[in-house]
């Protein structure tokens, strides 16, 4: 009987640390419980200069630049909502430049991230 009552209460534990641990699993994988933003070129291994601003923040407003080299190519601002992602289309405000490095520049509320493609060979 006490045997019975060890497994009983065993596998009712291990039941409920299961449950903890899924819980706490997805909690912690949901990008929109947290406080970022992200920034990645959509087609990192092309020519393509279109890059992906991911916003998981309160932050909405975010300004970006365009640099080849020292100098600034373009600029433009974008409202993105907590959750949501813009594709950013440079290859038209900017065009093919292929012997350079572009860098972009994407700045919020003093948060300022960088991403770059080195185009010489």
């Amino acid at each position: 009987m006490q045997q019975k009552k060890i497994i009983i209460f065993t596998a009712c534990l291990f039941f409920l640390s299961s449950l903890y641990l899924f819980y706490s699993s997805e909690k912690a994988t949901n990008p929109n419980q947290k406080d970022f933003w992200a920034i990645y070129f959509s087609e990192p291994k092309s020519l393509d200069l279109n890059f992906v601003i991911e916003n998981h923040s309160n932050n909405t407003n975010f300004h970006y630049e365009t640099l080849d080299g020292k100098n600034k190519v373009s600029e433009g601002d974008a409202i993105i909502q907590n959750g949501d992602k813009r594709i950013i289309d440079l290859n038209s405000e900017v065009g093919k430049i292929l012997d350079k490095k572009i860098t972009i520049v994407v700045s919020t509320s003093g948060d300022k991230k960088e991403i770059y493609k080195n185009f010489e060979e």
